[in-house]
């Protein structure tokens, strides 16, 4: 679904936000997020507060990163996947298509992202965070408003990979915990060679072939992850 026409649906979401009539919404606030949610006011509560929780990760690992955004970010917390449908038709029109259980785009005056509240962090092959996408979006918002260039491709979509699985719990956060599918990337697929990784920008193949560039996530997120973790944090700074 193209950026422009998911703003539009999200827009016109919006506009008849409080005036559904099978179940009301709840606005949660925060200082740099907005949630609304049909999922009751704890629902809106919760995912305004782990929105605060990456955005305070994501300060406490880079203290140089820029988290207070150019404009407000708004989420929309639907309770089902029929809400979510209406927010993002798109993905259901073609059978067998992916099914998002978040989404994000960028309007004129704001960002917006959309999420599905009532699924949860899959633990069958290791823990997955069901807004695995919506952090990832976040993520790269940060990381392109902290330079007045662009950052190397390697460099922003392994950060943002890195952080997208960022499991946040009652009483912990759990951070650069690595993504089922970008291990199995890593384990049958063609990786790029770490030269073809750090060099490579957006007209490289690595990025313009999707297959590719699900690999080069595959590698940046490990990449990454060894920089962050690996050898105890030797190699972090």
């Amino acid at each position: 679904m193209g950026r422009a026409s998911l703003v539009l649906v999200l827009t016109v979401c919006l506009s008849a936000t409080f005036v559904a009539a099978d179940r009301p919404w709840n606005i949660a606030s925060s200082p740099h997020f907005t949630v609304i949610s049909d999922d009751g006011p704890k629902t809106a509560r919760e995912v305004v507060w782990q929105f605060e929780q990456v955005r305070a990760a994501i300060q406490t690992y880079w203290s140089w990163a820029r988290t207070d955004l150019d404009r407000p970010v708004l989420v929309l917390a639907a309770r089902d996947e029929d809400r979510m449908k209406s927010l993002a038709p798109k993905y259901w029109e073609q059978r067998g298509g992916l099914r998002p259980s978040s989404v994000a785009a960028t309007g004129a005056d704001r960002y917006y992202v959309a999420l599905r509240s009532d699924v949860r962090a899959d633990d069958r092959q290791g823990s997955v965070n069901p807004y695995l996408d919506a952090y990832w979006a976040y993520t790269s918002l940060v990381m392109r408003n902290g330079f007045r260039q662009d950052i190397p491709l390697w460099f922003g979509r392994g950060l943002a990979a890195f952080m997208s699985n960022t499991l946040v719990r009652d009483t912990s956060l759990q951070i650069g915990r690595i993504v089922p599918w970008y291990l199995q990337r890593l384990q049958t697929g063609e990786r790029p060679t770490l030269r073809e990784l750090l060099t490579a920008d957006r007209n490289s193949a690595w990025y313009t072939s999707g297959g590719k560039l699900e690999e080069f996530d595959a590698e940046a997120c490990a990449f990454v992850h060894y920089l962050m973790l690996g050898d105890n944090g030797a190699h972090r700074a």
